[in-house]
């Protein structure tokens, strides 16, 4: 791919208090532009502590993309040069953040700098998470030609492969827990483990109508009772006793990514799929007909539910990476070149980024 990427960060306005004026009705709006890669993931121990990770997916001239957002201004950080693309980014703490790509590539943000952790693999690692700082797991593979099964381990202390999950010749593509005790891991072929007490099991033949071949890209969860796992037109729930169908509106683009949070979920994926669901009300919003129609990749819900205050500041944000990320907010007051807006009263933000392609 050797056009440049560009990524256009959108945010989407929710409505404001009762009486908001019509221009206040729930539409995406630009953020900032140009970052230099496509953003594939976004996470934040804060809405004034977020970070996307990217790259150029192969572009000549580009390679890792970290970008870290601290409240005021966002800054890329150092990668040192690696070529190689981000997928994923996953954090313990503020000062604790992994980020893991392609080739192997692993790094450990620690607060104040970027750290490579050797991975001891070549493959792909596509996704990371942890119950603990000293209990990180990772898992991806090499599409069509391997390594399969790659699931590494962090003690606290060193990276190692995971021996006890039995090979079946799949890429992993996420994993997600709701504690140390229950962990799922998603991949090709409708791939759908779980990690109980310490040993694996395969569900992937527990999905409705005794499972799919089609990918789950990703799996993740609101608690140990509200687990979704989701891939092209595939979308599970898991509701603690078994799985299901996420009886989401019939779509027409297909599912990358979900993100689960306290009073909704979000799905994003191609052609601009967008899908909320208001838990509350117990129904879903289909916003893949309204702008943007780029292509999302991944999703994140962040804490919070205080204020928005400005400048720039979000009281409940979410991401929606391949671009990637996002936020509810009421309308912005103003714009300024940081990357976020400025807002006015109290409003639940969402951003959202989305990637395009421009051609010479």
């Amino acid at each position: 791919m050797s056009a440049p990427v560009r990524a256009l960060v959108l945010a989407a306005a929710a409505a404001l208090l009762a009486g908001c004026p019509r221009e206040c009705e729930p539409a995406w709006r630009p953020v900032f532009d140009d970052a230099p890669g496509a953003l594939l993931a976004g996470w934040g121990a804060s809405e004034d502590d977020v970070f996307l990770v990217g790259g150029g997916l192969g572009a000549a001239g580009s390679g890792a993309l970290a970008l870290h957002w601290d409240g005021a201004a966002w800054r890329a950080l150092d990668t040192a040069g690696r070529g190689d693309t981000l997928w994923w980014v996953w954090g313990a703490g503020p000062n604790d953040v992994w980020m893991v790509g392609e080739n192997g590539l692993v790094l450990r943000w620690d607060g104040a700098a970027l750290a490579q952790v050797p991975s001891g693999t070549l493959a792909t690692l596509y996704g990371v998470w942890g119950p603990a700082p000293d209990d990180v797991w990772i898992v991806g593979g090499t599409v069509n030609g391997g390594p399969y099964d790659v699931v590494l381990h962090w003690d606290g202390q060193t990276l190692t492969p995971d021996t006890t999950i039995p090979a079946t010749g799949v890429v992993f593509f996420k994993v997600w827990g709701s504690s140390a005790n229950d962990m799922w891991i998603t991949g090709e072929r409708g791939t759908v483990w779980r990690r109980m007490r310490g040993a694996w099991e395969n569900q992937s033949r527990l999905l409705p109508g005794g499972g799919t071949t089609t990918s789950l890209f990703t799996v993740h969860g609101c608690s140990p009772t509200e687990i979704y796992a989701v891939g092209g037109k595939a979308l599970y729930r898991y509701d603690g006793t078994g799985w299901t169908y996420a009886n989401a509106p019939a779509q027409t683009g297909f599912v990358n990514g979900v993100a689960c949070g306290g009073d909704e979920v979000l799905m994003v994926g191609l052609g601009g799929l967008k899908l909320r669901l208001d838990k509350a009300k117990g129904t879903w919003v289909d916003e893949q007909l309204r702008a943007p129609f780029s292509d999302f990749h991944g999703a994140w819900i962040g804490p919070g539910g205080s204020a928005f205050r400005p400048p720039a500041r979000v009281s409940r944000s979410s991401w929606m990476p391949p671009g990637a990320a996002a936020v509810r907010a009421p309308k912005p007051r103003s714009w300024s070149r940081a990357t976020l807006m400025t807002t006015r009263g109290r409003g639940r933000p969402a951003i959202v980024s989305a990637t395009r392609l421009s051609r010479p």
